[in-house]
């Protein structure tokens, strides 16, 4: 039996650390629009993996990488014959290879062939409960396995180093530079194709196809102005910022423009012409609990994973994963941003601005006006909440804890019971209602006992429509937490079902799982009613346990998968 799945939803990481506490035997197959492989487990340890293009035998890999000349190759299976043995066992006699470079060689070759999968971020995956995968030749797999777990953290720790030492971008005014950065950047690409921890791949496509379009202006127009060198945008400061700065453009000029203004004072830039692959690495750096400032376009294109389609719900998105991080909207001329909820609006340069040599010194401004404003906005100090002061070191390490905790907890159940004793943390009443056929149905309950409410069997009997509360509603439209008072007679049903009073204001917050929302956080803090505090930590916590549910319901289908297949 086949388990399916999107790497765009799981990446191989995940996947690696699933197989691996489960211990699956069986065979991965990636399918990815850079090619196909195969990594083979056998209790939950890695034994093999293959690329299409990889070496497909011993002969592949000794010979092909010149671990062993073609006439010592051809000895070996000779004396192979001749005395009765297997092909191993006569290679491992060769005084040019030995036993222990030959175990050696597999296990580089297994390797390799894992870590240029990592950067398979789009595509599909399927595991199958099997001894052994089609096309891997026996001979190449490592017999005591590779600590999956091992492979997972190397493989992401390689596509950070990898992101962080790609070269400056050259100049693509220079007609004789195209050729140069397009060969540097084919060569990264079909090694090493698009990551989970998701999007460096994509990021290199994209420059490539950058290339490629300026190449064809400058090539149909060879008196474009595009063609003569264009001014520098900004002066290199001393040092340059470690924040992530993510900016989303259709525009491939504009992008450009963006990279070349911010290049001097940020080490890391990512520039994206979709919405979706901007938001998968703005996702990879919040769950590293690190927070990028994100350059969003006035007309980024819509999100088709979340079915935001306007700048505006692209942000309220954003700012539910992560409240304090700046989002700046570019657009031209720059206005008012509070519209969309953007924290301010920067100028875009038009095409024909970003063409025109007469026009440098403006472009110039307006990239010195970006990295101002990304300046400003990056974020208060390390420890500092965007709502009051500092953050105490027990709740950062509280966080931390919890967060990692949550890594671990999808196999044993706790993921839910986890996220109830966090929020009661913050709040002094906490309900939680799981969403199943447009219902809200109780579920448990911290608290509500001190303002009248339902112990955890009598919460249970509670059922409502899940958009009849305006609460409920507002989070299901937005795909965001919603904090206030009572709007509507729904929200004051819910209040008199939860306690005798209605609270001054409530928190309602979705936690999702897959493509929708699966349950809903209820808070307040009657009797007492202080005002709510800073929900930037839950909001946190809340999007890991997303991800934590997905790997355990990845995980139960492995478990029916292995099942089914015995």
């Amino acid at each position: 039996m086949s388990l399916v799945g999107s790497l765009e939803d799981l990446g191989l990481g995940d996947i690696l650390q699933i197989i691996s506490l489960s211990r699956k035997s069986g065979v991965l197959v990636l399918r990815s629009e850079h090619g196909e492989g195969q990594i083979l487990f056998r209790e939950g340890r890695v034994t093999g993996a293959f690329r299409k293009g990889d070496p497909a035998d011993l002969h592949g890999l000794l010979v092909g990488t010149g671990a062993l000349s073609e006439d010592d190759f051809r000895a070996a299976v000779r004396a192979a014959r001749a005395g009765g043995t297997d092909l191993e066992t006569a290679l491992s006699a060769l005084p040019a290879l030995g036993s222990e470079r030959l175990d050696g060689l597999r296990k580089t070759h297994v390797e390799r062939a894992a870590f240029a999968m990592f950067s398979w971020s789009t595509g599909e995956f399927s595991f199958e409960v099997r001894e052994d995968a089609d096309g891997l030749d026996p001979d190449l797999c490592v017999a005591q396995g590779i600590d999956a777990q091992y492979l997972a953290m190397e493989g992401a720790r390689l596509r950070d180093e990898e992101h962080r030492d790609l070269p400056a971008p050259a100049d693509r005014s220079d007609p004789a530079s195209f050729a140069d950065l397009g060969a540097e950047l084919r060569e990264e690409v079909p090694g090493a194709p698009e990551p989970e921890e998701v999007v460096l791949e994509a990021e290199l496509l994209l420059e490539v196809e950058a290339v490629a379009e300026v190449e064809a202006l400058v090539e149909a127009e060879p008196d474009h102005e595009l063609a003569e060198p264009m001014a520098e945008v900004v002066a290199e400061p001393a040092a340059r910022a470690d924040t992530p700065v993510v900016v989303v453009d259709p525009s491939l000029p504009v992008l450009e423009w963006a990279k070349r203004a911010l290049d001097a004072a940020y080490e890391r830039i990512h520039i994206f012409q979709k919405t979706e692959l901007a938001i998968a690495r703005i996702r990879q750096y919040l769950v590293r609990r690190v927070t990028p400032v994100v350059v969003l376009s006035e007309v980024a294109p819509p999100d088709p994973n979340s079915g935001a389609r306007t700048p505006a719900e692209i942000i309220r998105r954003l700012k539910t994963q992560a409240p304090r991080m700046a989002v700046l909207l570019l657009c031209e001329p720059p206005g008012d941003a509070s519209g969309v909820g953007a924290d301010a609006a920067v100028a875009r340069p038009t095409q024909s601005d970003l063409y025109n040599q007469r026009r440098a010194h403006l472009v110039k401004d307006l990239g010195e006006a970006l990295r101002a404003a990304v300046e400003r906005h990056r974020g208060a100090p390390r420890g500092e909440r965007a709502r009051g002061g500092p953050v105490e070191p027990h709740a950062l390490r509280r966080l931390k804890e919890v967060s990692d905790r949550l890594r671990e907890a999808a196999p044993r159940g706790e993921i839910l019971p986890m996220v109830m004793r966090f929020a009661a943390e913050h709040f002094n009443r906490v309900a939680l209602f799981l969403v199943r056929d447009d219902l809200a149905v109780g579920m448990t309950q911290h608290g509500l006992a001190a303002a009248g409410g339902p112990d955890d069997a009598a919460l249970r009997e509670i059922a409502l429509p899940a958009g009849q509360p305006a609460w409920f509603r507002d989070v299901f439209q937005r795909r965001a937490s919603v904090r206030g008072p009572v709007r509507d007679e729904g929200d004051r049903r819910l209040a008199a079902l939860l306690g005798d009073r209605e609270p001054p204001e409530a928190y309602v917050a979705p936690l999702e799982s897959g493509d929708r929302v699966v349950a809903l956080l209820y808070a307040d803090n009657l009797p007492d009613a202080q005002p709510l505090g800073d929900t930037a930590a839950l909001e946190v916590v809340l999007h890991e346990a997303g991800l934590a549910l997905d790997r355990a319901a990845l995980e139960r289908r492995l478990a029916e998968a292995e099942s089914g297949g015995v």
